[in-house]
């Protein structure tokens, strides 16, 4: 009995595995393919409280991760009118909209959200790519 049971865990890992991992990595998949038609080159990327490295690898474009503390940093380029954009997670949200930083909804994927300091029809910046 125990035998089959190693069987089945072992088949279960196998053919289940990528089912969920794909459902982990879709909404994450899906925020950085927004990231890649929103974002410019030059443009500055934050990740709030979510340490998302799956965001660099399927947009491909760096960002810095900010931990709670670190809000001020993002204080800091609002207040300087600085193009920034933040994606975080939905449950993150309100805390980063408390704290007073003025940001405007780019775009809701799954779990994700991007924000900005700019408006998303802003269609005068130039892409350097």
């Amino acid at each position: 009995l125990s035998a089959m049971m190693i069987i089945f865990q072992i088949s279960s890992i196998k053919f289940l595995s990528p089912e969920i991992e794909g459902y982990i990595q879709s909404d994450k998949l899906k925020i950085a393919k927004a990231c890649r038609s929103i974002l410019k080159t030059e443009d500055q990327l934050y990740i709030y409280r979510d340490n998302l490295p799956s965001i660099l690898f399927y947009s491909g474009h760096p960002y810095v991760w900010i931990t709670s503390s670190g809000i001020e940093i993002i204080k800091e380029k609002a207040s300087a009118r600085e193009p920034f954009f933040v994606i975080t997670s939905k449950k993150n949200l309100k805390n980063l909209m408390e704290s007073g930083v003025d940001l405007k909804l780019l775009k809701m994927e799954g779990r994700y959200v991007i924000l900005s300091s700019i408006n998303s029809d802003n269609k005068d910046r130039k892409d350097s790519r």
